[in-house]
């Protein structure tokens, strides 16, 4: 119940910049594409937290929204989150994509009508279809997104 989140949150805050990387090839897309994209993050987790994590890797900078589970009703599987920032920015759902490491993302992409991307890196290891390295998500967004 609560008393377990807000000990969970405490020892999260607390930890999770213990570790913390960001994956190679990843600066170099947020880099190469913020003039073409608006990049926003949708989280599981306390948006403070990844607000901090963001900030701790230099990289909050790209990101012109940030929304956690704590800024919704519900988290995903629900799109509640995807459908702020869909309404936030009034852009076309064919032109959206969800970039995600879990079902959950997936799921809440397709609840909301947008393309969801899944990704094998993270907490992941996906049988199904997923994209495997950041340069295979790379050429994905040059050959596929950009034209779009």
């Amino acid at each position: 119940g609560p008393l377990v989140t807000n000990l969970f949150e405490e020892y999260y805050n607390q930890n999770c910049l213990n570790d913390l990387v960001i994956y190679d090839g990843i600066k170099d897309i947020l880099d190469d594409f913020k003039n073409d994209f608006k990049f926003c993050i949708a989280t599981n987790a306390n948006s403070n937290a990844a607000k901090k994590m963001l900030s701790h890797l230099e990289i909050d900078r790209y990101f012109s929204t940030i929304l956690g589970y704590n800024d919704v009703a519900k988290p995903k599987p629900n799109p509640d989150m995807v459908n702020v920032l869909l309404d936030k920015y009034n852009t076309k759902k064919e032109k959206t994509k969800l970039i995600g490491d879990s079902n959950k993302d997936i799921a809440a992409a397709k609840k909301a009508g947008i393309e969801g991307i899944l990704v094998n890196w993270g907490f992941s290891d996906h049988k199904e279809d997923a994209l495997k390295t950041v340069c295979e998500l790379r050429k994905k967004i040059e050959n596929e997104f950009l034209k779009a």
